[in-house]
């Protein structure tokens, strides 16, 4: 319509189709926040304020590690790499988390982790240094029966521009592991916490099993049955629940 809004597909920056890295084809995720998910000011306020009301909450050191973390995170970077999936990829041994943030302070460069999980770095670095201290890592712990078209073949072809000093730092561990804080406590017991909206599948499958619990509860009472007892000609005697009755079939009720 003239005067209406007009939509079309958003451009993408210059790149290719593939990775530069490990020669993987890209793709499409999001959409990311890039803006800053805390703000620093408020999240110390609330932590203020925990210290000030210890005895009101019951969840305090939970709260506390979590506020930590949230303030020891790097503002301005909203990805992060996760040190089991660089691993992974490269198939060698995993280095120690405190080795690897302390090789990315060696080289200038920023490292925080991240509330949301546990083996997360958030950091400045760019992918190329990243890789380049994984190089050096797997010089340090050789990777056998690598398949030649592999990500791990392509990524660790080329040398490091430089070698990574993984001799750890004292600034390398956050504020909260120095402290103990809890830092990604378990729950308190199994399916536990938000919970997805219940569907209709899994109400069926619990009726069922409901079904089957009470058969199998009937199943195992003790069922009652009659139980022909030998006696006179005349007489038919049988024993129902646990008490004898006796019955003539052939006499006629006396009215008295």
């Amino acid at each position: 319509r003239k005067g209406g809004l007009k939509f079309t597909n958003a451009s993408g920056p210059p790149i290719g189709r593939e990775c530069e890295h490990c020669g993987s084809t890209f793709k499409f995720g999001g959409p990311i926040w890039t803006d800053p998910i805390h703000e620093t000011g408020f999240v110390k306020g609330l932590l203020n304020s925990l210290k000030e009301a210890k005895n009101e909450y019951k969840t305090l050191d939970r709260m506390e590690g979590l506020l930590t973390m949230a303030s020891e995170e790097l503002p301005d970077i909203p990805l992060y790499h996760v040190l089991d999936e660089l691993c992974s990829t490269l198939h060698c041994n995993s280095i120690n988390m405190a080795a690897l943030r302390s090789a990315i302070l060696n080289q200038g460069f920023r490292v925080s982790s991240s509330h949301t999980h546990p083996n997360a770095i958030k950091t400045d670095a760019p992918h190329h240094t990243i890789w380049d201290i994984m190089r050096c890592w797997v010089k340090h712990n050789p990777v056998k029966n690598i398949k030649s078209n592999s990500p791990a073949a392509k990524i660790l072809k080329e040398e490091p521009r430089f070698t990574a000093s993984f001799v750890i730092r004292k600034d390398a561990n956050p504020l909260s592991k120095v402290l103990k804080l809890a830092r990604f406590p378990e729950n308190p017991e199994a399916n536990w916490g938000p919970k997805t909206r219940a569907k209709r599948r899994f109400i069926e499958e619990k009726d069922k099993e409901q079904t089957k619990s009470a058969k199998r509860s009937l199943h195992d009472k003790p069922t009652i049955k009659e139980v022909p007892v030998s006696g006179d000609d005349d007489d038919d005697t049988t024993i129902n629940s646990g008490t004898e009755k006796t019955r003539n079939d052939k006499e006629d009720q006396v009215l008295t």
